[in-house]
């Protein structure tokens, strides 16, 4: 669900609001990354029960919903780093 908000968050954020663009990769980096930490935790948790049964699909989704996270985070990184980058050059007078 952060993915996809993060995704949207592509096309709705002005390129020149970085402090959006800051939250929307934090959303896309950590979100993904944090929902399968958690995943693994509750996995390995539950290995203590006799009566578990690891779901392997799950965790499989999460890992590839993280590599969708990664690429996403760093269409954000780029367009931050282009708004950066024009604000430094305005300042220093290099424009």
């Amino acid at each position: 669900m952060l993915l996809v908000i993060s995704t949207g968050l592509l096309f709705l954020i002005p390129t020149s609001s970085v402090a959006l663009g800051v939250i929307a990769y934090l959303l896309a980096a950590l979100g993904p990354s944090t929902c399968m930490a958690w995943d693994s935790v509750a996995q390995r948790k539950g290995m203590k029960s006799a009566n578990f049964s690891p779901s392997r699909g799950v965790s499989k989704a999460m890992q590839i919903t993280s590599l969708f996270g990664i690429a996403v985070a760093t269409i954000h990184i780029l367009r931050i780093s282009e708004t950066a980058a024009e604000l430094l050059t305005e300042l220093m007078g290099l424009a």
